[in-house]
């Protein structure tokens, strides 16, 4: 009976060392010290603790006594749910508007973020502003690579230039898009049909299926696709980008729901009115209508690009690990009335 609980005890520290809950600097050093039992480590978190207390229960099932020496160094709720220190954010159309908002996002809670977007002017300007952020070593965190989302090749490229800057990718952030309109659906063009739904939706599956083999190997990642108000209303005149952004959400769902058992969450995030060069255009065409969307709006206000930023990086971090398959309308209330 005694070789068996010691047995267990034994197993116990193998699984708990393999399993990676103690890290490799960390792993526990254990001995016989006058019939004690000695546990010496730099605790860092309380799951590491509890772990040590099963183990602990074992060892005394022995008729040893068991000491666990070690300080917790504990990171605040909030800081380690968010943090995304280590990580790496790949931004498509992250040279402007909705995708650099949320690069700043990211930058500010630690991770190294790529730009991937087609124009080298916009990125060189999106490069200066991330770099004069108040964040330490901003300018080495941040790396923009030209990219065409609608061309397969020109996206493994944008990723093999993330890989070979930071190491890998986490974090993915589907927000390239673009608009064409006409008064009524059957006036656009095909050509403007095409040209929509490749840059809005082929363009994510493009890069999501490119993406997602990078994740694996790394334990697990984060998509998070970008919608809009079209996602849920209809539109007589942007047929093409209602469609193209409806079927973000059903993408969205669908890959969530292939790859929760690779620990990968896939999201939305469906923005309301926000100021961009986009709605800009809007603003020429309808002036009227862009007139009127602050008082439909609840909160009274078109939204700008960093009203995005807390819930992408909700979504890119740990603090939404049990989160998948959802679309989240960030639009200042106004698809609730």
């Amino acid at each position: 009976m005694l070789l068996r609980r010691l047995s267990v005890a034994q197993s116990f520290l193998t699984d708990l060392n393999r399993s990676g809950t103690v890290g490799t600097k960390g792993r526990g050093k254990f001995y016989s010290q006058n019939d004690r039992w000695v546990v010496r480590r730099a605790i860092k978190d309380s799951e590491i603790i509890r772990a040590y207390q099963h183990f602990a229960a074992a060892v005394e099932s022995l008729g040893q006594r068991v000491c666990i020496t070690g300080t917790p160094r504990r990171l605040s709720g909030e800081k380690r749910m968010f943090n995304l220190n280590g990580k790496v954010a790949f931004v498509t159309g992250g040279n402007g508007g909705i995708g650099l908002g949320i690069a700043g996002g990211f930058i500010e809670h630690g991770a190294s973020v790529v730009l991937a977007a087609r124009t080298q002017s916009k990125l060189e300007s999106a490069v200066s502003r991330i770099s004069e952020m108040s964040v330490s070593g901003a300018a080495e965190k941040v790396l923009a690579v030209q990219c065409d989302v609608t061309d397969r090749d020109s996206v493994q490229s944008a990723l093999d230039a993330a890989v070979d800057k930071f190491g890998g990718v986490d974090i993915v952030v589907n927000n390239a898009g673009t608009n064409r309109r006409a008064d009524e659906p059957h006036l656009l063009s095909d050509e403007d049909w095409r040209y929509v739904i490749d840059t809005n939706l082929t363009s994510m599956h493009n890069v999501t299926s490119l993406a997602f083999p990078l994740m694996k190997p790394r334990g697990g990642g984060k998509f998070i696709n970008i919608g809009s108000m079209m996602s849920i209303f209809g539109s007589p005149y942007a047929s093409a980008y209602a469609a193209s952004k409806g079927g973000v959400v059903q993408y969205t769902k669908s890959c969530a729901v292939a790859w929760a058992k690779y620990n990968v969450q896939v999201n939305a995030i469906l923005p309301g009115w926000i100021v961009t060069e986009m709605t800009d255009e809007f603003g020429r065409l309808f002036p009227e209508r862009y007139a009127a969307i602050a008082g439909r709006t609840p909160a009274g206000r078109w939204g700008q690009p960093n009203d995005l930023a807390g819930t992408a990086v909700f979504l890119a971090s740990d603090a939404s690990q049990f989160v998948t398959g959802v679309s989240i309308a960030i639009d200042g209330g106004y698809s609730v009335q």
